[in-house]
């Protein structure tokens, strides 16, 4: 198969929701044994919008994945690359759109914006990708508020650990908070 048609081919399912195995094993690595895997799909292109312009950044073909705790935007490599790491209870807003042959989802925190844009043959999956981004959101805020008898809990905004009371640094990536 010559390179021009390779581009130009749909490509396949499972290269749309399974994870390279080197990105897999960095995955496996990097998210604590309390958290899970719940969703992965490539995306056409990932859009992060800071509060600086300067830091504002672009990557093609990203994976997004969704965990127990945090929503993960990967650079298209061979290797494990996080280029955005989103803890669920920072989340304020998300906005789904959907089109024909495009979807397109935007999540909000409180200092900036990432904005994934899917591809026409990751659409059929994006439905799905919508339940589960959805329930765990949803799941996220309901341990939240069980946890609420034990005090405020925090969570770092840069890798979503919890974080001991009271800290000025999270004890897992450093971020001063």
């Amino acid at each position: 198969m010559s390179w021009l048609s390779r581009i130009f081919t749909k490509e396949p399912d499972k290269y749309l929701t399974e994870l390279p195995p080197r990105v897999k094993e960095g995955l496996t690595e990097y998210i604590g044994p309390d958290e899970t895997v719940l969703f992965t799909l490539k995306s056409r292109r990932a859009i992060y919008k800071s509060p600086r312009w300067i830091d504002n950044n672009l990557y093609y073909k990203t994976w997004l994945i969704i965990t127990s705790k945090r929503v993960l935007i990967l650079r298209n490599s061979s290797s494990f690359h996080p280029f955005r790491d989103i803890p669920l209870n920072s989340i304020n807003r998300t906005l789904h759109e959907s089109r024909e042959k495009e979807y397109k989802i935007t999540i909000e925190t409180r200092d900036c914006t990432d904005i994934t844009e899917f591809e026409s043959g990751a659409v059929s999956h994006c439905e799905e990708f919508r339940k589960v981004f959805d329930r765990a959101l949803e799941n996220r805020r309901d341990s939240s508020k069980h946890a609420g008898s034990r005090g405020v809990i925090k969570y770092c905004r840069h890798c979503g650990v919890e974080l001991p009371q009271p800290s000025k640094f999270c004890p897992e990536c450093g971020e001063r908070l």
